[in-house]
């Protein structure tokens, strides 16, 4: 789907045209080791079909970049083995399949360094600026340069839908807004893992670029592998019918 000019959404990432980049974000690989280390095990990895939908997507739009905007990894005091081994098969792939992979720093990617360096891949912090598009993790306040268009990650948005027999599932979302004239984007985690921000239960996206934004304003497009894209109005709009949305789709 389209959401702005030449700014195309897939689950779950978006495919800019001006700069023929794929821009993900929120990938949290590590993150099942470390949930084993604590005594909880998860016998499926979801590594394998993040990837798979990150190469499905290089595959349909035939980008020359891949932009990663932050939180690559999961554990903050290491890197620990499955984020060594995950996360440079993942670089390794996208370097054959694409010109250029860029990483901007999140405020999960300690001890990410060495681990890029191994495949030359520089880490950009706070933000990358290509053409009129400013690429940032959005955890912190930063001063940042004038640009056309704002892409962020960090607060994994997500709407909860109810059913008609009152079962709730609960989706990953894209937001468009406007920031300081800027046109903004707040990208859905691409983990299935990360869906943190609920938008209709009142929780805190702990942005403080984002609380910047006039939230009521902000649009929401739902995003699913298997259901699609739904476009679903402004937050201000969804908050009216809270407890009255149904899925529809």
């Amino acid at each position: 789907m389209e959401v702005g000019k030449g700014v195309h959404l897939f689950p779950y990432g978006v495919y800019v045209e001006d700069v023929e980049a794929v821009i993900l974000a929120d990938l949290h690989i590590g993150f099942e080791q470390v949930l084993e280390e604590s005594g909880v095990h998860v016998p499926v990895s979801q590594f394998p079909r993040m990837k798979g939908q990150i190469l499905d997507a290089v595959e349909r739009f035939r980008p020359e970049k891949v932009i990663l905007a932050g939180d690559v990894k999961h554990e903050f005091s290491r890197a620990i083995a499955e984020e060594w081994v995950e996360v440079l098969g993942l670089i390794r792939e996208l370097k054959s399949a694409v010109e250029e992979v860029r990483v901007v720093r999140g405020n999960h990617d300690n001890f990410l360094i060495p681990i890029l360096k191994k495949e030359g891949v520089p880490l950009d912090d706070p933000y990358l600026l290509d053409g009129g598009n400013l690429i940032l993790h959005g955890h912190k306040e930063v001063v940042l340069p004038e640009a056309e268009r704002i892409f962020m990650g960090h607060v994994h948005p997500a709407i909860s839908i109810r059913g008609d027999l009152g079962e709730k599932v609960k989706l990953r979302c894209l937001l468009k807004g406007r920031l300081w004239g800027s046109e903004l984007y707040v990208l859905p985690a691409i983990s299935p893992y990360a869906l943190g921000y609920d938008l209709l239960e009142g929780e805190d996206s702990a942005s403080p670029i984002l609380a910047k934004a006039d939230r009521g304003e902000l649009e929401v497009y739902a995003v699913d592998e298997r259901a699609g894209i739904a476009g679903l109005g402004r937050l201000a709009e969804l908050e009216a019918l809270r407890g009255k949305f149904a899925a529809t789709f």
